[in-house]
This record gives structure tokens, C-alpha cells and sequence, in this order.
């Protein structure tokens, strides 16, 4: 095959993997949100990865505003789950943070970080307590 054969055959291969037009059950309102907390969190690695190696100094200015368009993508994903399930986005931020909260709380069951306990989890388990969390809410 010639190269430009291989670009050919793998546009084709692309084209009949990508299910993005396709998927009629595709939340638009959440890619956004999350493509946006995405970007906002790589322009804030942007500016760090100088500061880890090449001794820049931080943009602290610079740093809260893209903390504040995280936020806006964040609320953007809350108002989205609210409006799924009939609630309000406070709600939906008081449960992230009760899930977050039992997450971490069965990853480090001694009361307090430890090397071990970030590096050995238990996956299954803190995926049990997310479920037990959202069965919680529903009764």
C-alpha cells in the first residue's frame, strides 16, 4: 500500500467506528459540560508543567479564572443531572459531595491518607458504596 492508500483505508476504518452522529442517546448538554471541564483542566496543567520544570512562576490571576470556567462546566453537569432527575442542582452538588465523601472514606478506612491505601484500592468496593449512595437517594 502506498501512504497515501493507508490514510485512505484508515479514514475509512474511522468512519465506520465513529458512532457520534449516530448514537441517538447522546446528551449534548453533558459532552459539553465535561468536554469543557476537560479543556479548562488542560489549560490548568498548561500553566503548572512550566512551574514543576522550568521554575516559572505561577499565574495565580490566570489560575482562578480557569478555576472559575471549571466551575461554570461543573454547574453546567449539575443543572444537566438536576434536570434528569427532576431535582435541583444544589441537590445534585450536596450528593456529589455525600458520594465523594463515602468514596473516600472506604479508600482510606484508617481515618487518613496513606501511600498504601492510594495504591491498593479496592475498585469494586468503592463502586459498591457509589450504587449503595444513589439507592439511598431513591427511597
Amino acid at each position: 500500500m502506498t501512504e497515501l492508500e493507508i490514510v485512505k483505508d484508515y479514514i475509512g476504518i474511522v468512519g465506520r467506528l465513529d458512532q457520534s452522529e449516530i448514537n441517538p442517546n447522546l446528551n449534548k448538554r453533558m459532552c459539553h459540560a465535561i468536554s469543557g471541564m476537560t479543556d479548562e483542566a488542560g489549560e490548568l496543567f498548561t500553566m503548572l508543567y512550566p512551574h514543576m520544570y522550568y521554575n516559572r512562576d505561577l499565574d495565580f490571576t490566570n489560575i482562578k479564572e480557569e478555576l472559575g470556567d471549571l466551575w461554570w462546566y461543573f454547574n453546567l453537569a449539575l443543572q444537566e443531572l438536576a434536570s434528569l432527575d427532576g431535582s435541583i442542582p444544589q441537590e445534585v452538588f450536596a450528593e456529589v459531595i455525600a458520594m465523594n465523601k463515602a468514596k473516600l472514606s472506604k479508600r482510606y478506612s484508617e481515618g487518613g491518607y496513606s501511600d498504601k491505601q492510594a495504591n491498593v484500592r479496592d475498585l469494586q468496593a468503592e463502586r459498591k458504596v457509589l450504587e449503595d449512595a444513589e439507592e439511598k437517594k431513591k427511597t
